[in-house]
């Protein structure tokens, strides 16, 4: 009877070793490439297929790699993405024969591109320099409906008398 008390213990912990080895957990690494097979800095999500409340989220390093590890046996959902990329969704079985899974993602382009891009801006009405002083009328309220003598009378340090001279600061000024 001990030969066969021997076998059936020899049985059981072959067993129970064997249970805990199909419960050891598995892993998935890989690299995020663009089309040009260089890196890709991205965000990589990964959630189990039928929760989606179980979420892990880790960023690439400089080199585009990426590892989840103590993941047990199941179907797994991951989602890469990058700024400037499509959003990419792919699914990975780990099983009892295969815990550690391998895998290098290809990102596309994204062909989203910005618009045209109009940069406005207005000079100032006054402008001043170290010899001078500049009147920027073109976008200024004296310019409308006034003439060049109006317009001029309405400047800094310039005066127009009534014959129609102009003198700066005092200094008169000569026109050709």
């Amino acid at each position: 009877m001990k030969p066969i008390l021997r076998l059936s213990i020899c049985i059981f912990i072959f067993q129970i070793s064997a249970a805990k080895a199909q419960n050891k957990p598995g892993s998935i690494s890989g690299t995020i490439l663009n089309e040009l097979h260089k890196p890709v800095t991205a965000s990589v999500k990964i959630s189990t297929a039928n929760d989606s409340s179980s979420v892990k989220v880790v960023s690439t390093n400089e080199n585009g790699k990426f590892y989840f590890d103590h993941l047990m046996s199941g179907k797994y959902d991951i989602e890469i993405s990058a700024l400037g990329y499509i959003l990419l969704k792919s699914s990975i079985q780990i099983s009892d024969s295969l815990k550690n899974v391998v895998n290098d993602f290809v990102l596309k382009a994204s062909e989203n591109n910005l618009g045209s891009v109009t940069i406005a801006t207005k000079k100032p009405v006054i402008e001043r320099f170290n010899d001078r002083i500049v009147m920027n009328i073109e976008n200024s309220l004296v310019s409308t409906g006034n003439n060049a003598l109006e317009i001029l009378a309405k400047m800094p340090g310039v005066s127009v008398n009534q014959e129609g001279t102009i003198s700066v600061h005092g200094n008169l000024v000569l026109i050709f």
